[in-house]
């Protein structure tokens, strides 16, 4: 699907089928609000052009960061743009143990599951928790939105408060800044 996206609109918003600019960076503010980033180690799971990195770098917080997608085409842009910053082109479910980060974030990356979401939720939650030191943060379109786009996978928010329990008794939801999705926090 992205592949698709990005030969038709380049780098762009639309390629990541993104609403607008604005609510992605609405989104990424609530990611950012999990704890102190500065001068931390940060993983974007589903990086895309590394539009979080951008962000982060227009707030003026100094991150170690590392993007990770599994589409080459669009790390090939977020690599022009950002040509010192470290990119993977794998899945998260293929990172060596060993690759350690303070903080993993995920955003949008859940929208378009068509089967086996929560199952699929279940194991990136853990592999994202069993790499961050700190804490994750990740959101969802929610099911408790009044209005769903078709095609779109909005979960239900009192499973993922599930799933990340049996990771960590420590977590947060936030479903307050937006009437269509939620952002959980999960701490070590």
């Amino acid at each position: 699907m992205y592949i698709d996206l990005h030969t038709k609109f380049g780098n762009n918003i639309k390629t990541l089928n993104w609403g607008s600019k604005e609510s992605q960076y609405r989104r990424f503010n609530i990611l950012n609000q999990i704890g102190d980033l500065q001068n931390q180690s940060l993983l974007d799971v589903g990086c895309g052009f590394a539009d979080l990195y951008d962000f982060l770098k227009d707030k003026k917080i100094e991150v170690n960061y590392t993007g990770l997608d599994i589409t080459e085409p669009i790390l090939e842009d977020a690599r022009k743009k950002f040509p010192l910053v470290k990119f993977i082109n794998d899945s998260l479910l293929n990172l060596p143990e060993s690759s350690m980060f303070d903080y993993v974030f995920a955003s949008g990356i859940y929208t378009y599951r068509s089967e086996k979401e929560y199952e699929y939720i279940e194991d990136m939650t853990k592999s994202m928790f069993a790499h961050c030191i700190k804490g994750v943060a990740f959101n969802c379109l929610s099911q408790w939105a009044d209005t769903k786009d078709e095609g779109e996978f909005y979960a239900d928010p009192c499973t993922i408060i599930e799933i990340g329990h049996k990771l960590t008794k420590r977590l947060v939801m936030r479903h307050d800044y937006q009437p269509n999705d939620f952002t959980i926090y999960l701490y070590k």
